[in-house]
């Protein structure tokens, strides 16, 4: 049966009071203060039975210690010890007056893990993130930048259609390689490389994990990161069709790109200044430039709490941030001095790698859990040609010929494809 906080607990006489001793000022009772524990404990009621069995540890005491546990990187047994001799860590845990003997017996924690199972970790663990991660300037930021954004796309969508804009139609004359310099970037794999960003990708694939943690609930994950994506393409259509119809064509735009000086960040502005004029296209701009800007936080914040994590480097201080950002954003200064371009080629290459990489992980899972595989293997073995044939054919990799590169990528994918089906691991099903 689920434990609740007494919420008018009964002071001792003879018992020390811990609220008439500590600082009120301090950072952990300011933390405790933020902290919502009656949605906390309404989010993790449905892994208890309501009414029946005796009643377990208060949800505020035993959620409370692993955020403690995790704050100061202790272990089962010593966060127990600790907070024994720590009035701040026992008023966090909702306690009124000083204890000391542990909490619980250590063993708990694993009985609450196990309990919780990995989706209700990650609500704690979402938790203690969004307590220890500044949001206030991305909540009043983003929310423009995304109306921005659909502000930008309708009204160039409208436009377009408005203004009679002939958009090239999909006949097998026009299925051919555009590009201004084909034999230099051939169809199969740049293709998949330049527009797979969306379909399969690295980047959000490892963004995902750490978005469903700032979710206030992790059941919507789904539903958020799906329209996301749909959103996501219905933009770059309305992007792809005007690029495309603007200039007359598919090969004119990559003969307008081709010029010196005319790159992408001159095609957007010339799309948003010709359909909408100057305050229609600022505003476009706006939503245009979010992108990358949203992005390169996300790509920042996300290497930062990664190498914390591998080097056990506390984030509860700014100092301790700067620590890992400040190289962070000089490795990013320094890429800002060669061809952008070439930085893009290599993004959208490494960001299918890392796709690879993870549907095999996610292949390998489904092999040894289920047996239903297959919807996840294809798209690995075809990947893994794209990956293996571009690096060996583009210019800024090994520059190969076309036979070299694509009976590599072809070979790589079947190699692994071999190791797969005939080496499978021990399955998981009984692992709980």
């Amino acid at each position: 049966m689920i434990g609740k906080t007494d919420k008018s607990p009964q002071l001792h006489m003879y018992q020390v009071h811990i609220i008439q001793f500590i600082n009120k000022e301090h950072e952990l009772y300011q933390l405790s203060e933020r902290i919502n524990w009656d949605e906390i404990e309404h989010d993790l009621t449905e892994y208890y039975c309501v009414d029946n069995g005796r009643p377990s540890i208060p949800i505020r005491k035993i959620v409370g210690v692993i955020l403690l546990k995790r704050m100061f990187n202790e272990s089962d047994e010593s966060v127990v010890d600790r907070w024994k001799e720590n009035p701040y860590w026992q008023h966090l845990c909702g306690e009124v007056n000083f204890q000391h003997n542990w909490p619980f017996d250590p063993t708990e924690l694993i009985k609450f893990r196990h309990r919780l199972g990995e989706i209700g970790m990650g609500r704690i663990l979402k938790i203690s993130i969004n307590l220890f991660e500044k949001k206030e300037v991305q909540e009043k930021i983003y929310p423009i930048f995304g109306l921005s954004l659909l502000i930008m796309a309708v009204g160039i969508g409208v436009t377009m259609v408005i203004g009679g804009l002939e958009i090239p139609e999909l006949v097998p004359s026009n299925i051919i390689n555009m590009h201004d310099n084909p034999s230099k970037f051939p169809t199969f794999p740049l293709l998949f490389i330049t527009i797979a960003c969306g379909a399969i990708s690295g980047f959000h694939s490892t963004q995902s994990p750490l978005m469903a943690r700032c979710l206030p609930n992790e059941k919507d994950g789904k539903k958020i990161f799906f329209g996301a994506m749909i959103a996501e393409g219905i933009v770059a259509l309305i992007w792809a069709a005007v690029g495309m119809s603007f200039f007359g064509g598919v090969r004119e735009l990559g003969e307008t790109l081709a010029i010196p000086g005319q790159n992408v960040a001159w095609v957007v502005n010339e799309i948003c200044n010709g359909l909408l004029g100057k305050i229609g296209g600022i505003l476009a701009i706006v939503g245009v430039v979010a992108a990358p800007i949203t992005s390169g936080d996300t790509a920042f914040r996300s290497a930062r709490l990664t190498i914390a994590d591998s080097f056990n480097i506390k984030q509860d201080k700014l100092i301790q941030r700067f620590y890992i950002t400040l190289p962070l954003f000089a490795i990013g200064l320094l890429l800002t001095q060669i061809d952008f371009s070439i930085i893009w080629r290599y993004f959208g290459w490494a960001n299918q790698t890392l796709s690879v990489f993870v549907l095999w992980t996610a292949a390998v899972y489904m092999q040894r859990t289920s047996g239903r595989f297959w919807f996840v293997l294809i798209p690995a073995v075809f990947m893994t040609a794209v990956v293996v044939s571009y690096i060996l054919i583009a210019p800024e990799g090994f520059h190969l010929s076309k036979n070299i590169s694509y009976w590599g990528g072809v070979g790589s994918s079947m190699v692994l494809l071999i190791l797969f089906l005939y080496k499978p691991g021990k399955s998981m099903k009984n692992i709980t």
